[in-house]
């Protein structure tokens, strides 16, 4: 699959050596081209309105400006070229611990990029988020987190838990109803997937 980092505005948080190291393509996205400075990293696109990014834009990198008044967020239209491009495995890193609306719009973009066949992570501090299609994610053990899952979909169908505490097995989830909220880890890996529709796995550090 390729993979695309994209550098989002929510709080900022170092992303994971992997994501950074496994990007073939990396997007600042607004207050991400702050970041991506902080972190040492020099994006191959800069794009946004530039509502939110303090610092001057750097020279020499391909740079796409857009409107504040837009029906898309940076975001999405970092999601949207991401797409456009052939990209079928997408990081947003910084995503969450800002506005409450953005993270859900982030969500909401994510959900998007799995209609259209790409999967994506979703980063922050102390949260990792996975969205995905008729497909399923397998994850390690980490101490102290918690995992989640939702459906995006009006209903997922088919969807499983495996070495979790509470297991589920040809379930149907909706997304009016948090019955996968907060699961505990009952083995050193955890496979969750669904056979028809979009699930949202969250991965949280215990407060």
């Amino acid at each position: 699959m390729k993979n695309c980092l994209i550098i989002t505005g929510g709080k900022f948080c170092e992303p994971e050596k992997s994501a950074v190291q496994s990007a073939e393509f990396v997007i600042a996205c607004d207050r991400g081209a702050d970041y991506a400075k902080r972190l040492g990293i020099t994006p191959h696109l800069i794009m946004g309105d530039f509502d939110s990014c303090t610092e001057e834009l750097p020279t020499g990198i391909q740079t796409m400006r857009f409107p504040r008044e837009k029906d898309d967020t940076d975001t999405m239209c970092a999601v949207k070229y991401a797409l456009d491009h052939g990209f079928t495995d997408i990081t947003v890193a910084c995503a969450f611990g800002g506005r409450f609306d953005h993270a859900v719009g982030i969500v909401q973009a994510a959900a998007y990029a799995a209609k259209n066949g790409a999967r994506t992570t979703l980063l922050g501090e102390g949260e990792k988020a996975f969205v995905f299609k008729n497909s399923s994610v397998t994850l390690e053990k980490t101490a102290g987190t918690s995992l989640s899952v939702f459906s995006i979909t009006d209903a997922s169908y088919g969807v499983y838990e495996k070495g979790t505490k509470y297991t589920l097995d040809n379930a149907v989830l909706t997304n009016a109803f948090p019955l996968g909220v907060s699961n505990e880890w009952a083995e050193n890996t955890a496979e969750i997937g669904v056979k028809d529709g979009i699930l949202l796995v969250v991965e949280s550090v215990l407060r």
